[in-house]
C-alpha cells in the first residue's frame, strides 16, 4: 500500500499532468481551453518532475533522476519560449543550457559505468538507455545554444520549440506512469495495453511538429 505523502503527491501530479497535457494537445492551439490546460500541465509537471527526482535520489535510481530533471528542463524551457517576446532570450536560457549539458554528462558517465559492470546494466537499464537520455539532453542544449546565438526565435520556429518540448515532456510523463507497476492493476500489466499510449503520444508529437513546420496551419481563420 502506498502511504508516503510524496509518493501520493507524485501520483496526483502525474495524473493531472496527463489530463492537462492531452486536453492541450487535443484542442485548438492558442484557444482559451488550450492555454488553461497548458497551464495545468505546466504546474503539475513541475510538481511531478521535482517529486520524481527527489524519490529517485532517495532510491538511488539514476535513470529516474535523469528523466525527472529532463522533464523539468523541457517544460520550463517550453513555457519560457512562449512566455518571452519574440526574438528575446535571457539568463534563464543560458542557465538551462548549461544545466542540461551537465545532466547529459552525468548520463554519459552512468552509461560508461553500466557498460563496465558484468550485467551491463544499472537498476535494470543498459548503457544504451543512458546514452539515449544523454543524447536527448545534448540535443536540447544544442538547440538552446542556437537560439541564444540567434538572439531568440519568432514565428513558426518559436511555436515549434514550444510544442516539441511540451510534447516530449508528455511522453516522459506517460512513460513514467507505464513504469509504475505498483499502482497498475495486474489485469492491465500487458505490453499490449501499456505500450500503445506511449506510441500514440509519440505519434502526436511528430504530427504536430510536421503540421506546424510544413503546413499553413497558422494561417487558418479562427473557428466561430
Amino acid at each position: 500500500m502506498i502511504t508516503s505523502p510524496i509518493v501520493i503527491f507524485h501520483i496526483i501530479m502525474g495524473t493531472l499532468a496527463l489530463v492537462g497535457g492531452y486536453i492541450a494537445v487535443s484542442v485548438r492551439k492558442g484557444a482559451l481551453l488550450h492555454r488553461r490546460a497548458g497551464t495545468v500541465f505546466f504546474i503539475t509537471m513541475i510538481g511531478m518532475s521535482v517529486s520524481a527526482t527527489w524519490l529517485a535520489m532517495v532510491k538511488e535510481r539514476p535513470d529516474s533522476i535523469i528523466s525527472g530533471i529532463l522533464a523539468f528542463y523541457l517544460v520550463t524551457t517550453s513555457w519560457m519560449t512562449v512566455g518571452r517576446e519574440e526574438n528575446e532570450t535571457g539568463i534563464f536560457e543560458i542557465a538551462a543550457m548549461l544545466g542540461i549539458v551537465g545532466l547529459s554528462g552525468y548520463a554519459f558517465e552512468t552509461a560508461q559505468a553500466a557498460g563496465q559492470l558484468p550485467e551491463g546494466t544499472i537498476r535494470g537499464f543498459p548503457a544504451s538507455f543512458y546514452y539515449f537520455q544523454g543524447g536527448l539532453g545534448l540535443l536540447g542544449g544544442a538547440l538552446d545554444l542556437n537560439m541564444i546565438a540567434r538572439k531568440g526565435l519568432s514565428g513558426v520556429k518559436r511555436i515549434s520549440r514550444h510544442l516539441w518540448r511540451m510534447m516530449l515532456a508528455l511522453v516522459i510523463a506517460i512513460g513514467s506512469l507505464v513504469g509504475q507497476e505498483r499502482i497498475i492493476p495486474d489485469m492491465l500489466r500487458s505490453p499490449y495495453i501499456l505500450i500503445p499510449p506511449v506510441l500514440i503520444t509519440l505519434a502526436l508529437l511528430f504530427f504536430w511538429i510536421i503540421r506546424v513546420r510544413f503546413t499553413s496551419w497558422n494561417t487558418e481563420p479562427p473557428r466561430p
